[in-house]
C-alpha cells in the first residue's frame, strides 16, 4: 500500500468524508440566499431569476490557476467582505470619467473597489494578459499596477439586449488618512493640465502633469525600491502591448502645514512632472510614520516649484517644503 493510501486508511472511521461538491451548496444557491436575508431581499430575489439583468460571469482562459477567483486569494480577499461590498444595499456613486475612453466609473459603498465599464476589445486585451499578470502579481508582491478582483458581463432581457462589461478593481486611494490632491501622471506636457476653473478644484478633482506644483523627495531607500518597481512594472506592461498607462498619485498634506499649502495652491495652477530625489533626509519625528508597503501611506516631503513657461515640465526648486503622505499606483 502507498504512503498516500495509508494516511487515507489511517482514521478512516473517524474522519469526515472526503470533500465533494454534491455534498455542498453551489454559489449560486448562496448567492439567492444571501439576497433573500436582505432587507429588500425579495426584490432582489426575483430579479436576479427572473431580470431585467442576467447574470453572467466572462469565462477567463484555461488555466484556472489565472481566474480573476485566484487573483482574489492571491490579493487576501475574502469572499464575505468583497461580497457585501459589491452587492450590499447601499447604491454605489457615479465617477465623472477622468479620460477619454467612454468608460463610466462608480465606487462602492465602502471605497475599497472600483468598477470600470469595458468594451469588448478592451476585455479581450485582459483576458488575454490574465496569466502573465497573474505571475507578475505574484512574483513581485509590491508591485504597483492595478489591481483586477473581478470581470463580470450583465445582459439586459428587454428588447435592448445590450451587454455591459465590466471590471471590478481595487481603490489605491482608499485609506484611513484624507487625500487633498490626486494626479494621473503620464510623462508628458501635451493637453496634461486640468481644464476646470481653480475655484471648482476640489479633493475629488483628478488633476494631470502640468497641475503639478512640487517635486517629491523620498527617504533613499524608497527612492531604490520604488525606481526598481516602477522599471518592473513598465517592464511587464510593454510586453503586454500595453501604451497608454499613466501613475496615478495620491496626496495627504500633514495637519501641520495643510491649510498653507493648500492656500498656495489655489494661488497658482501651474506645476511640474514629479521629480523624486534621493535626498535621505528622514522626515521630521519618523516614529510616526509608518509605511504600510510600498505605493500604500509613503511618508515624503514635497518641495514647491516655480517654472519659467507654463509648458515646462520640471521647474526650479524653492526650497519651501512640506509633509506628506503619498500613494503611488499604476493606471491603464
Amino acid at each position: 500500500m502507498s504512503t498516500q493510501q495509508d494516511i487515507y486508511a489511517a482514521g478512516s472511521e473517524s474522519r469526515p468524508p472526503m470533500l465533494n461538491k454534491e455534498n455542498y451548496v453551489p454559489w449560486s444557491s448562496r448567492l439567492l440566499r444571501y439576497a433573500k436575508s436582505r432587507p429588500n431581499g425579495k426584490l432582489i430575489h426575483n430579479s436576479i431569476l427572473n431580470g431585467p439583468y442576467v447574470r453572467r460571469m466572462i469565462p477567463e482562459p484555461g488555466d484556472a490557476n489565472h481566474d480573476v477567483t485566484t487573483l482574489r486569494k492571491l490579493f487576501n480577499v475574502d469572499p464575505a467582505d468583497y461580497m457585501l461590498s459589491i452587492c450590499g444595499n447601499d447604491a454605489l456613486r457615479e465617477l465623472s470619467s477622468p479620460g477619454k475612453s467612454g468608460s463610466f466609473f462608480y465606487l462602492t459603498h465602502d471605497d475599497k473597489y472600483m468598477i470600470k465599464t469595458m468594451k469588448k476589445s478592451e476585455v479581450k486585451v485582459l483576458k488575454r494578459m490574465l496569466p502573465a499578470y497573474f505571475e507578475h502579481c505574484k512574483s513581485f508582491e509590491n508591485t504597483l499596477v492595478t489591481k483586477f478582483f473581478g470581470l463580470h458581463c450583465v445582459k439586459l432581457s428587454g428588447p435592448i439586449q445590450k451587454k455591459v462589461r465590466f471590471v471590478i478593481m481595487g481603490n489605491l486611494l482608499c485609506t484611513e488618512v484624507p487625500i487633498h490632491r490626486r494626479f494621473d501622471l503620464k510623462g508628458s506636457s501635451h493637453g496634461r493640465i486640468t481644464d476646470k476653473p481653480e475655484t471648482e478644484i476640489d479633493a475629488n478633482t483628478t488633476l494631470k502633469d502640468l497641475d503639478l506644483k512640487f517635486i517629491f523627495r523620498l527617504q533613499k531607500d524608497w527612492f531604490q525600491e520604488f525606481c526598481s518597481q516602477v522599471n518592473k512594472d513598465c517592464d511587464f506592461l510593454e510586453q503586454e502591448r500595453i501604451m497608454d498607462y499613466s501613475l496615478l498619485v495620491g496626496i495627504s498634506f500633514q495637519e501641520s502645514n495643510r491649510e498653507a499649502t493648500e492656500g498656495k495652491a489655489e494661488l497658482d495652477s501651474t506645476g511640474s512632472t514629479p521629480r523624486v530625489s534621493t535626498d535621505g533626509d528622514a522626515p521630521p519625528n519618523p516614529a510616526r510614520w509608518t509605511c504600510e508597503r510600498l505605493g500604500i501611506n509613503m511618508p515624503s516631503r514635497v518641495e514647491f516649484i516655480v517654472r519659467s513657461h507654463e509648458t515646462q515640465l520640471v521647474g526650479e526648486p524653492t526650497g519651501e517644503m512640506c509633509d506628506v503622505i503619498l500613494f503611488f499606483g499604476h493606471e491603464w
